[in-house]
């Protein structure tokens, strides 16, 4: 797993807090022992559903729309905070579910040991920094040690953890313990 996580971290640097000190990031995804896909434990405490959820950011966007000046009751806008509030939600919903729901019973023994590679997966994801898109291409490769996985799960898996606020570095991280992990 280490040459692994090596390989696809390849060229990618740590992360500096103030005067070059190593900073850890959370790695949290938001779910709660307790949390199901209809509902989510935010950081507070508060357990909301996915229709109190989406209520927050639309009134969250009405506000960020009188911030900037403008008037959430004009014509083009009045739908604006619930359609951003929709968007928002489909971005992160893999917070919504974990990678073992992902992969499920998608793992076979076989006897197979050579290099198993998925390549040219496309990702998309929201920059955690400033909530802005980023797309690229993501390949996936590991050695079966006489375990395997359907590869359009690995595919569900890149799915999964872009679907939430990121940085590139963390998401192959992410990517490649589930992976790890699920074929151990």
């Amino acid at each position: 797993r280490g040459e692994l996580l090596e390989t696809l971290m390849a060229g990618v640097g740590g992360v500096e807090g103030k005067e070059g000190e190593d900073v850890e990031e959370d790695v949290s995804c938001g779910l709660s022992s307790g949390s199901t896909p209809s509902t989510l434990t935010t950081v507070d405490g508060a357990a909301l559903g996915r229709k109190e959820r989406t209520e927050r950011i639309a009134a969250a966007m009405r506000t960020i729309l009188e911030c900037v000046g403008d008037d959430p009751e004009r014509e083009g806008l009045k739908k604006t905070p619930q359609r951003f509030a929709e968007a928002l939600m489909y971005f992160t919903q893999g917070y919504e579910k974990t990678a073992a729901e992902e992969l499920g019973a998608a793992e076979f023994d076989e006897d197979h040991h050579e290099m198993v590679v998925i390549r040219n997966i496309d990702v998309h994801s929201l920059c955690e920094h400033h909530m802005v898109p980023f797309l690229g291409k993501c390949h996936i490769g590991y050695l079966p040690n006489g375990r395997v996985v359907g590869l359009s799960k690995l595919a569900r898996v890149a799915d999964l953890f872009s679907q939430r606020l990121q940085v590139q570095e963390r998401l192959t991280s992410q990517i490649a313990d589930a992976v790890f992990e699920e074929l151990q």
